[in-house]
């Protein structure tokens, strides 16, 4: 009995040890593939991987895990940071490379849903993890490392698609162009009463609710909101004023049809409006399909980002101001602020028109075959209801 014990207890030991040297020959090969990533391998000059910390980062934490990111994110060795990103570049390099062989033409649908797949299939992979260990080796490891490594990778990701915007199918993405005619400068008009209003709404409530109140915050709060409303105030005209003394009556007329028996809708100086169709023309300048497959997601914030830097603009809207506003007196930094409130809410106006367009243009095809689909099923059912009362 104990020559058999002994000789069960020697297999058992043996299928261990070839179980864990199976283990450690797949885990030997794992190490090798990732050490793999060439020393030697220069990353872009234009890829500013500081900038990529600096967006993960949170800048007003509110939450404990917000928090520990940024602590981890400020403690990271930058040497190892600059080897998880070279890892990631040469893989994201590699796939496009491999996902289109002929750089002349653009990628097909299916050649993007490959690639999209590629990517989700890397970043959960071992392969993947083990990267992430590697950069934080000295740390304790937790989900706000898979976290950074996460953005870090898709910040790269974003990179590489930029660098090859060019190979992207921008024909089968087309809308066609647009621009500002004369029958779009009354909803121009429209659309830049819209805006003053509500802005002007949101700091008259903001300014309600801190006005009793009695804290330091509150109060600042409150000055500020009331700033604003007064300027904001000040750009609205009388209805009937502006319908006498305008020089385009027929841009009044999409106000006009949507007043209601109140009259409460706001009517701006033409002044103003031919700054709103300035901005107008230079924002459809910027949502154009390239800029779709160049920024992506981003794409609100880039063309914010163009927008507001954009010096000239800002000038022709302060200048309207000073003439608009009887209060000399101006705070330059109450104008930037209405300025930067109105550039935003206008951008969400334009860029979810373009959204709209978008998906018409690549829609319609789909719908089309979709309610001919719906018919012959219903023939169908239709034939099989009659077949079975027969």
């Amino acid at each position: 009995m104990q020559l058999i014990q002994e000789s069960i207890d020697n297999v058992e030991m043996n299928e261990n040890v070839t179980s864990q040297e199976e283990f450690d020959s797949e885990f030997d090969e794992l190490i090798l593939k990732i050490s793999s990533v060439k020393d030697d391998l220069n990353l872009p000059d234009d890829l500013n991987l500081d900038q990529i910390l600096d967006q993960i980062n949170f800048k007003n934490p509110v939450t404990a895990m917000q928090d520990h990111v940024n602590r981890i994110i400020n403690d990271m060795n930058k040497i190892k940071y600059i080897q998880f990103c070279k890892k990631e570049y040469a893989f994201y390099s590699a796939l496009i490379e491999s996902s289109n062989t002929e750089p002349i033409r653009p990628f097909t649908a299916k050649q993007q849903t490959e690639f999209y797949s590629n990517v989700h299939a890397h970043q959960t992979s071992a392969e993947f993890r083990m990267n992430c260990l590697t950069l934080f080796e000295d740390s304790r490891f937790t989900d706000d490392h898979v976290h950074i490594c996460f953005n870090v990778s898709n910040q790269i990701r974003k990179y590489v698609l930029q660098s090859n915007v060019e190979r992207l199918p921008v024909v089968q993405r087309h809308i066609s162009n647009r621009s500002v005619t004369n029958e779009s400068h009354a909803r121009v008009r429209y659309i830049g009463s819209y805006c003053i209003a509500k802005i002007l709404h949101k700091n008259k409530q903001k300014k309600k609710n801190n006005m009793y109140k009695l804290d330091s915050d509150s109060i600042s709060k409150y000055n500020d909101s009331l700033k604003l409303v007064n300027l904001l105030e000040s750009l609205k005209v009388e209805e009937q004023y502006i319908q006498s003394i305008t020089k385009e009556p027929e841009s009044l007329i999409d106000i006009a049809c949507k007043q209601y028996g109140q009259r409460l809708l706001t009517n701006i100086s033409d002044e103003l409006y031919h700054f709103f169709l300035e901005l107008t023309r230079r924002t459809l300048e910027l949502l154009i399909d390239e800029n779709l497959n160049k920024y992506g997601s981003e794409m609100f914030e880039k063309i914010k980002e163009k927008i507001l830097s954009n010096n000239t603009l800002f000038k022709s809207f302060a200048n309207t101001i000073e003439h608009s506003v009887k209060d000399k007196q101006l705070e330059h930094g109450v104008t930037k602020q209405v300025y930067n409130l109105i550039i935003e809410l206008f951008l969400m106006v334009m860029v979810n028109q373009f959204r709209k367009d978008l998906l018409e243009s690549f829609n319609i095809k789909k719908k089309m075959a979709h309610r001919k689909q719906v018919r012959v099923s219903e023939t169908g059912i239709h034939d099989k209801k009659n077949y079975k009362k027969r």
